[in-house]
């Protein structure tokens, strides 16, 4: 028998540079003992267009 997690996280959220909402399931079978949590969120957004911009300006 297993357990399951499910969330739904923005990608942005965890440092990747795009704004999309992910559903995430992950499957723990109960003999494993330590309990699974999803990471928490990081406060760095990456923005395509920061890059964009400095790419464009050193072109």
């Amino acid at each position: 028998m297993a357990l399951l997690y499910s969330a739904c996280h923005n990608a942005l959220d965890y440092g990747v540079p795009q704004m999309r909402e992910r559903v995430i399931l992950v499957g723990v079978l109960k003999s494993f003992k330590q309990k699974f949590y999803f990471p928490k969120p990081t406060k760095m957004h990456f923005l395509i267009s920061l890059y964009l911009s400095l790419f464009i300006a050193f072109y």
